[in-house]
């Protein structure tokens, strides 16, 4: 696409890149105020940075392991398929 046909689209459709760019900033604000909130948040309770990589390292592999799929070709598909006929 050229640049020429990239302007022209946005001049046509101001009214949706306007609306972008607003949500894009008002994401980028919550996001910065969230991690400011956290950063506080640690700083105040005292949580060392170590304390917090051990945390987020549990919490990681807590979420890896929920979401693996053990067996799945022992999974009983026809009979689930046969209950929603």
């Amino acid at each position: 696409m050229t640049e020429l046909a990239l302007e022209q689209i946005k001049q046509e459709n101001k009214a949706i890149f306007s609306q972008q760019k607003r949500y894009l900033t008002i994401v980028a604000v919550l996001a910065s105020s969230v991690l400011v909130y956290y950063s506080l948040f640690f700083t105040f309770f005292g949580v060392s940075s170590k304390q917090f990589e051990m945390g987020n390292s549990k919490i990681m592999s807590y979420f890896l392991h929920m979401f693996v799929w053990r067996d799945f070709w022992d999974w009983p598909f026809a009979i689930t398929l046969n209950k929603l006929r």
